[in-house]
């Protein structure tokens, strides 16, 4: 056999052995619905799948009838509509081109907001409710769909997917008020006082349909997460927090609420020319639900400029990427995107700093991504006009960082960088000052008036 022939032979062999591999995946596509609250499932198995046998996570339909989940169940090619009840016994695949099955959803229940999207990687969790199971463990490829998006997911095996085991709980109405409609799976007392004192004054929804917010608690979830939907909020929590932070608790849920009240999101299919914007995303709602927590008295002043400070730890490895690049490169580079949290909040903090000082306390970021502007003569909104020009360039456009007292200062703030202060004798390592935020103790009347008037409730 010549050289040729034996690539040829190679080639045909590791085609062969890519398409043998490929084909032992089973393909799955979870398209959720907001329009009907539904999930639909189609499982495609490999051509070579047969005596398969098929069955589901019984905690699915021992819930169903608690939570008035149903779910319908149905087999290519006879299309033949199975009751779900019988889902409860296994069926076995026999030369079947795919099977697929449905699980409608209420608000009683949570299966599908036990799947929360996240920007990158996308995080699912809980996949063993509305997965099934086969007698073999089966290698999987997962296309989720949410509406008109769609998300693929790595390959990995059923036995993966389904590592976590658990219940599924009923959600219970816990709080409404101002149109936000809270339902949790751990109410209690407590809780129910934290939302109404977090909630009482959040009147940003226009009138119209109730937003709903569903806060899951469980042992084995992230610390914390979440996601926006057009007219539902999920928020998911690890259960210790029930005990520990009440206000990261408050300041996650109000940074979901304030992605439904902004009107900035990070939207791949938007123009090329929006996309400088995607920064805004994530800083806007983080920003705003600091402020709102600082000037309803939710947390301390002092809660608020350790919140700020670690911010500003945070995004040193992001100090000498503007915001502008990371917000074009975000899709190929999603490590920009927790810049967003913190680069990105800091940014608009000292823009607020900036803009009520210029305007004498008649505008704050607020006013500018609310849309609530108060009237401005002719000479002061062409002055705006320009300083907002001269701040998109200082926080957006720059890759030198941030000239932090030239914000502060006015407001009796002093900015520090991180410092080494000296040897520690016991130990010989260097004794290190992180960045941090100190109020001057010789700040003058003004510079306290500003701050306290800057610090107050919002416009």
């Amino acid at each position: 056999m010549d050289i040729q022939s034996k690539r040829f032979a190679t080639i045909l062999i590791l085609c062969c052995f890519f398409s043998f591999t490929f084909a032992q995946n089973w393909e799955v596509s979870v398209n959720y619905s907001s329009i009907d609250n539904k999930i639909s499932v189609k499982a495609l198995p490999p051509l070579n799948v047969t005596n398969e046998k098929i069955s589901f996570q019984q905690n699915i339909l021992g819930s169903n009838t608690k939570t008035n989940l149903q779910a319908a169940f149905y087999v290519n090619p006879e299309q033949k509509k199975l009751d779900y009840k019988s889902m409860i016994s296994p069926f076995v695949l026999n030369d079947l081109v795919y099977f697929e099955y449905e699980i409608l959803l209420n608000n009683t229940t949570n299966v599908a907001t036990r799947a929360i999207v996240d920007f990158n990687p996308i995080l699912l969790v809980h996949w063993n409710e509305i997965l099934f199971q086969t007698k073999d463990d089966a290698l999987i490829s997962i296309y989720f769909f949410v509406d008109d998006k769609q998300y693929s997911l790595p390959v990995q095996t059923l036995s993966q997917w389904n590592s976590t085991i658990s219940e599924i709980k009923p959600l219970k109405p816990v709080v409404e008020i101002n149109k936000i409609s809270v339902a949790t799976n751990l109410p209690n007392p407590d809780l129910k006082v934290l939302l109404e004192q977090t909630l009482k004054n959040f009147t940003y929804f226009e009138a119209g349909e109730t937003k709903h917010v569903y806060i899951i608690f469980d042992n084995d979830s992230l610390p914390s997460g979440g996601a926006n939907f057009q007219d539902k909020i999920i928020v998911y929590l690890d259960a210790k927090t029930m005990d520990q932070d009440k206000w990261a608790m408050q300041q996650i849920i109000l940074h979901e609420l304030f992605h439904g009240v902004s009107p900035y999101k990070i939207n791949p299919e938007l123009e090329a020319v929006l996309l400088d914007k995607n920064w805004l995303a994530e800083a806007t709602p983080e920003y705003l639900s600091w402020m709102y927590l600082l000037q309803e008295s939710l947390i301390s002043e002092q809660d608020f400029i350790s919140s700020m400070e670690q911010k500003l730890r945070d995004m040193q490895p992001f100090q000498s990427i503007s915001l502008n690049d990371m917000s074009l490169e975000i899709y190929r580079k999603p490590e920009y995107y927790q810049a967003f949290y913190t680069k990105g909040c800091i940014a608009l903090f000292l823009l607020d700093l900036r803009i009520f000082e210029a305007t004498n306390g008649m505008l704050n970021i607020h006013n500018l991504i609310l849309g609530k502007f108060p009237e401005l003569e002719g000479d002061k909104q062409l002055a705006l006009n320009n300083l907002m020009h001269e701040m998109e360039e200082e926080l957006v456009y720059n890759s030198t960082g941030y000239s932090f007292n030239k914000f502060l200062s006015s407001y009796g703030w002093l900015y520090e960088k991180q410092k080494v202060m000296g040897i520690d004798e016991k130990t010989q390592e260097a004794i290190i000052r992180k960045e941090n935020l100190t109020y001057q103790k010789m700040a003058s009347n003004e510079q306290k008036e500003l701050w306290k008037r800057f610090i107050s409730k919002m416009n």
